[in-house]
């Protein structure tokens, strides 16, 4: 809403002044005062409103200048832009101000059309912010909010991220929120003249339908909805595992596909109680990792020599039960990490734990993110279904 840019607020002021020196009874509103300020050089279509507050917007006038009424006392700040230059840019300022009740508080910055020698407004940035749901779900008609700016419920896609903007520099709290998945909130830390990538990881909520299950039971890398929890596993049934040969049962505590008690040839991943049911490679041994104190782990290669690959993203391990291939956060883990939404390396660095990891495809200025994988030497390395080695980049790549 376009609030009108005169000053009802300083004429109520001057009146309950006036009215107190004749013996009214009409006192003055201490919590709230008003905000006046000039943008020096306005172009037109400017506007402004209170972090918080964007309920008070008011439009910058044909002068530059504006006033806010009704702005709760007290430590704020307002969001100045103004109005859109030629390449549709727009300068903005995030102004840290102290409010007075019953006072009004002033502003003066300059715009795209200030004078020479008059320094104006940097430009405008914007957010592009992606969901990243947890459990191995695929991304589905996620929103985004920014923290006390009119962009509320933005919607955003399931393949892209929605550009959030124009906001000025500064550090905002950027809201995702996803059926099936609890609402996360972040710092989102805007700059100049430029759009920041943010990937938020969202949770599995309880309820009726959680995580997969209100994404339409639709999960990344191959993997399968487990309605009940919400979480997307490498098997449900026996009969998920029937790819692997006969005798292959899927466990049903781990949900990875698992080798009868006599049987060998287990791929990564699959549950193992001993290394000879692992046999990952036609080349390279298998060895089977398992935790102080389970019963049973995961399958593994182990590496007798440095020319031996581990599978990407995976670390080797060297201790007293020799050199191998380990995912220190689990197989689980490990397929709900490749194929992740991410802006940067760091971000894969910080939430999935892939060693030596790559952001591969992002474009935060398209608002359009990558996506999680990790080094690779051979299609052999690339263990996480719909992956194969790129040979010219060196990394696993969506086949």
């Amino acid at each position: 809403m376009v609030r009108r840019t005169g000053v009802p607020r300083l004429l109520a002021l001057l009146a309950a002044a006036a009215a107190a020196g004749c013996g009214g009874v009409e006192s003055p509103d201490l919590a709230h005062g008003a905000v006046s300020g000039t943008i020096v050089g306005a172009l037109p279509g400017g506007y402004a409103y209170p972090l918080g507050r964007p309920d008070l917007q008011v439009a910058v006038a044909s002068d530059g200048r504006f006033y806010i009424d009704d702005v709760p006392a007290g430590s704020g700040s307002i969001l100045l832009f103004d109005g859109p230059r030629t390449d549709g840019t727009r300068r903005a300022e995030l102004v840290p101000i102290d409010v007075a009740g019953a006072s009004v508080a002033s502003i003066v910055r300059y715009g795209d059309a200030a004078p020479a020698g008059d320094t104006p407004m940097a430009l405008a940035g914007a957010v592009a912010a992606t969901a990243i749901p947890g459990g191995g779900a695929a991304l589905a008609s996620p929103s985004f909010a920014v923290q006390g700016t009119p962009l509320s419920a933005v919607a955003g896609g399931n393949a892209v991220a929605v550009s959030l903007g124009p906001l000025p520099a500064g550090t905002f709290q950027l809201s995702a929120t996803m059926a099936g998945f609890a609402t996360a909130t972040v710092p989102a830390a805007v700059v100049p003249a430029a759009t920041v990538g943010l990937a938020v990881p969202l949770d599995v909520a309880a309820g009726s339908a959680p995580g997969c299950a209100a994404a339409g039971g639709l999960c990344r890398n191959g993997l399968l909805c487990d309605d009940g929890t919400g979480d997307c596993e490498a098997c449900l049934a026996d009969a998920d595992c029937a790819a692997l040969g006969a005798g292959t049962v899927c466990d049903p505590a781990s949900h990875f596909c698992a080798p009868a008690p006599t049987g060998t040839g287990a791929p990564v991943c699959s549950t193992c109680t001993l290394s000879a049911q692992c046999a990952p490679s036609g080349t390279q041994a298998g060895f089977c990792e398992i935790a102080a104190g389970a019963a049973s782990g995961y399958c593994t290669l182990a590496v007798q020599a440095t020319t031996e690959d581990c599978p990407a993203g995976f670390d080797r391990l060297t201790d007293a039960s020799g050199t191998r291939c380990v995912y220190a956060a689990g197989c689980g883990e490990y397929f709900d990490a490749m194929g992740s939404g991410c802006w940067s390396d760091a971000d894969c660095a910080a939430y999935t734990g892939l060693a030596a990891p790559h952001c591969l495809g992002a474009d935060a200025a398209a608002a359009a993110p990558g996506y999680c994988t990790a080094a690779c030497a051979s299609d052999a390395s690339c263990v996480v279904d719909g992956f194969t080695c790129d040979l010219t980049a060196g990394y696993c790549v969506r086949s």
